[in-house]
């Protein structure tokens, strides 16, 4: 990124700006991605994620996601908002590079409403962060598991979640008694609530 000259307030004042520097030390986690692979990312966004600038820019944005089959079904319906609107936001389950699972809330926006992905940028809070009671989720989750609690989390039913994981109801279900038992709770929505905790 290239510094630009700009005249303050009262236009007796000309600065350098550097917006590489800028970008890296902005007080939100960001990144920059093109037809959704990381081209740049700030520190803010290496820390939470747990990696590297080497480690990051060039990887495909499904490597972060706690299910990764969701990265295609969300990736068309996210696509389609950012056509209507340039802009979109969620909260959802994310992957550190270390494994761990953590929840997120994200904010996008495109420079290209007719190709969205092409150019987007994506800001990102660490919501476990701020919530200083609680246990992470259980590293131990089978993928499956990840993928059904992501979808828990969004709020579909079995019947829903069965549709989009192409199983049976009774095999969510049997899931769901699993993430139970993990989490040593008796209700959906104590599983839901340390979830969200973590």
């Amino acid at each position: 990124m290239e510094g630009k000259s700009y005249a303050n307030g009262w236009g007796c004042m000309k600065e350098e700006i550097d917006y590489s520097v800028v970008f890296e030390n902005l007080p939100t986690a960001a990144a920059v991605l093109h037809d959704r692979v990381i081209v740049d990312c700030n520190l803010l966004f290496r820390r939470i994620i747990r990696g590297t600038r080497d480690q990051l820019v060039g990887q495909s944005f499904r490597v972060l996601y706690a299910a990764p089959d969701d990265f295609d079904v969300r990736g068309k319906q996210v696509g389609e908002i950012l056509r209507k609107q340039s802009e979109y936001a969620d909260e959802r389950l994310l992957r550190r590079l270390d494994g761990e699972i953590f929840w997120c809330h994200i904010s996008g926006y495109t420079l290209d409403r007719k190709v969205p992905f092409r150019r987007a940028i994506w800001t990102f809070v660490d919501m476990s962060a701020e919530r200083q009671s609680g246990s992470p989720v259980r590293a131990s989750l089978t993928q499956r598991e990840r993928e059904v609690s992501t979808l828990l989390l969004e709020g579909l039913s079995s019947k829903e979640i069965a549709k989009r994981l192409e199983i049976s109801p009774r095999t969510v279900d049997i899931h769901r008694g699993s993430l139970l038992r993990k989490y040593n709770v008796a209700t959906t929505a104590e599983l839901l609530a340390n979830m969200v905790k973590g």
